[in-house]
């Protein structure tokens, strides 16, 4: 039984160290300090949180980790103002997503890096 339980544990590091990450960067005017941006991994029509920070200083930085292939995500704003504004971002390892924010409403990803 220990024998097992330390393959187990091997195994699951090993797995763990594979995974990769990737980053998204936004920056801008229309990023408002102290709204929350959350990132959902899709799957069918439920999903789940991967990541979540609040806009300081007009920018924001998520690290996500993916492990291999396309991830299908969703980024959100949740601003109380204004209808929460969701863009589909497909990533996939070492991915580098930078967002250009010019108000709320209009979000354009500037650059994709793959390193």
């Amino acid at each position: 039984m220990k024998r097992f339980l330390a393959y187990l544990v091997v195994l699951f590091v090993t797995t763990a160290s594979y995974a990769q990450k990737a980053i998204i960067i936004g920056n801008g005017p229309g990023l408002k300090d102290s709204l929350d941006v959350t990132l959902f991994h899709k799957q069918g029509q439920t999903g789940t949180m991967k990541a979540t920070t609040r806009i300081q200083n007009g920018s924001f930085r998520l690290t996500v980790p993916v492990d291999s292939g396309l991830m299908e995500t969703t980024l959100c704003v949740f601003n109380p103002v204004h209808p929460t504004l969701a863009r589909t971002i497909y990533l996939r390892p070492g991915a580098k997503v930078e967002i250009d924010a010019a108000d709320h409403s209009d979000w354009i990803i500037t650059g994709v890096k793959l390193r």
